[in-house]
């Protein structure tokens, strides 16, 4: 995804695991990465690590942060879940120009730009979204207890519910569950007891192994893949996307579900323009325009 603008802008993509930051200055591009910026779950944190970003950044150009605090900024941020808490990012951090989102609606915006179509981000976590004209739908994102359908992490309970279903006698044993069963010692204690701690991250290293167990035939990967396939049609479903429609398989664990999906489905499924970031600046860039367009000027 190209961004040509001779308006100076600021975009931000911040996640649970890094924020990235980017300034444009005078049709220049400067970007930095930096830590965490999960809004919800660390609020002030995240603060911190966007302003002090942002400082480094302008300090680049030979500015400071009160010198751009006017640019037009898009930020597209983990745990933005309601307006109240993108005004509160926007209050703390002094913008006067700001329009602040959640971090799927900058990764629907890089994956699609203008275009309409579907986007299934998928990694450890997972949200499903759809862009028709001027109109976006997301759906999921809801964490691991209550949701992230088809996801790295779910991918991994399902694959340990699995394998206790096996030793009950619900499913046939395969050479995946037997391997997982190997790695706990065949004692289901040891099992639970890792479940009870584990992390998302820790769930979806399994992710990996279940899909290359699929492409082989194990039975155990085929039929958690599968799940995990059809919660990807139901949310296409649940959308509304029309069979024309284009459809975005996004994250580490997303483009290898493209083989296990309905081929009337896969058969639309096509490369993201741009990541969350290019989404960001893309957001950035037409609230810049709009400015310009009303005679509103950002330069120094």
């Amino acid at each position: 995804m190209e961004h040509v603008t001779s308006q100076n802008l600021i975009a931000v993509d911040g996640g649970g695991t890094r924020c990235r930051i980017v300034l444009i200055h005078k049709g220049q591009r400067h970007q930095l990465n930096v830590g965490s910026a999960n809004v919800y779950s660390d609020f002030d944190g995240a603060l911190r690590t966007i302003r002090n970003g942002l400082q480094s950044v302008a300090h680049l150009v030979g500015l400071s942060f009160d010198q751009i605090a006017h640019y037009p900024v898009h930020l597209g941020l983990a745990g933005v879940l309601d307006v109240e808490i993108g005004q509160r990012v926007s209050q703390s951090l002094a913008f006067t120009n700001a329009t602040v989102t959640d971090d799927r609606i900058t990764t629907l915006a890089g994956a699609l730009g203008h275009s309409d179509g579907c986007v299934a981000g998928i990694g450890t976590g997972s949200f499903f979204a759809r862009q028709c004209g001027q109109k976006s739908k997301l759906i999921g994102g809801y964490g691991l207890q209550l949701g992230d359908d088809a996801s790295g992490a779910w991918l991994g309970v399902k694959l340990l519910q699995y394998c206790l279903l096996v030793l009950d006698g619900f499913y046939p044993r395969s050479p995946l569950s037997d391997r997982v069963w190997d790695e706990f010692s065949n004692a289901p204690k040891r099992m639970i007891s890792f479940a009870k701690v584990a992390t998302a991250s820790q769930f979806g290293a399994f992710s990996p192994r279940i899909f290359a167990a699929a492409q082989g035939g194990d039975k155990t990967g085929l039929a958690l893949v599968q799940m995990g396939a059809k919660s990807i049609t139901s949310a296409c479903t649940a959308l509304g996307r029309t069979q024309d429609e284009p459809l975005v398989l996004m994250g580490g664990v997303g483009p290898h579900y493209t083989p296990f999906l309905p081929s009337e489905i896969s058969a639309q499924c096509i490369d993201p323009k741009g990541s969350a970031l290019d989404g960001a600046i893309y957001l950035a860039t037409q609230h810049a325009l709009a400015q310009a367009k009303d005679g509103t000027s950002n330069e120094l």
